[in-house]
């Protein structure tokens, strides 16, 4: 009798574990972008890496059914998690228009070496 209670709250156990798996991609989201008036449904990929110079680099691909205005800013981090400031755009409110089911994608690469994190803010209007 015990084996078969034993077994029975294994089993519930992996099914419970398996039940929970999440998304890497909804992981990284999380993480790293930030949304204002905006839902992650927006999101359509996104992906970061160290390249060949060993600068931080970072692809958004973002997606709406509907024509959206918003904003986006990049704060690059180094790994005490303290910005690093950059003379360049990224810091700034950039400004695009997604047009109505179509993609519109986001790459930057960080000014710094330094630059081991980032956060991404999206707003909308």
């Amino acid at each position: 009798m015990k084996r078969i209670l034993i077994l029975a709250l294994a089993t519930l156990f992996f099914v419970a574990c398996a039940s929970k798996t999440v998304d890497p991609m909804q992981e990284r989201i999380k993480k790293h972008i930030v949304f204002e008036g905006f839902s992650e449904d927006i999101v359509k990929s996104f992906n970061y890496r160290i390249n060949s110079n060993s600068l931080l680099e970072i692809e958004l691909i973002l997606f709406s059914e509907d024509s959206e205005t918003l904003s986006y800013s990049i704060s690059w981090l180094d790994e005490d998690g303290f910005k690093i400031q950059t003379p360049s755009y990224s810091e700034k409110k950039n400004n695009i228009k997604l047009k109505e089911n179509q993609e519109f994608v986001i790459q930057r690469v960080s000014e710094n070496k330094d630059a081991v994190d980032f956060k991404i803010t999206l707003t909308k209007g």
